[in-house]
């Protein structure tokens, strides 16, 4: 039961899974829709044209949400995160360590920038 705790042997987390986790926190508890992007092509292959997004749902209070935050800025300033984001670009972020069985460990990050308005 404690190996299963520490989430390292048997949680699974797709991309999509992660940065939804990094938007909900960013958007004050909002959860968005997720969605494909679709253009003209410019000089590198993608050219994006804005499209409003549609409106989020709530999934977690704000105020857990900015708690979140204000710990993920922290991994970002002086936790494990440190020196990773760019200068003059202040960013909350959340590091971790999962595994897969019979290929190891691996790292994670999420995150999300500039702070405070991401």
């Amino acid at each position: 039961m404690a190996d299963l705790a520490v989430g390292l042997e048997w949680a699974d987390v797709t991309p999509l899974h992660a940065a939804l986790l990094a938007s909900v926190v960013a958007d004050d508890g909002r959860l968005p829709e997720p969605r494909l992007l679709l253009g003209r092509c410019g000089a590198l292959g993608l050219a994006d044209e804005p499209v409003p997004p549609p409106a989020g749902r709530a999934v977690i209070e704000p105020a857990v949400a900015r708690r979140l935050r204000r710990a993920m800025e922290a991994v970002a300033e002086s936790g494990t995160g440190a020196g990773i984001a760019p200068t003059g670009f202040p960013v909350a972020m959340k590091t971790g360590t999962a595994a897969q069985r019979r290929v190891g460990y691996h790292v994670n990050y999420i995150g999300f920038g500039p702070c405070p308005s991401p």
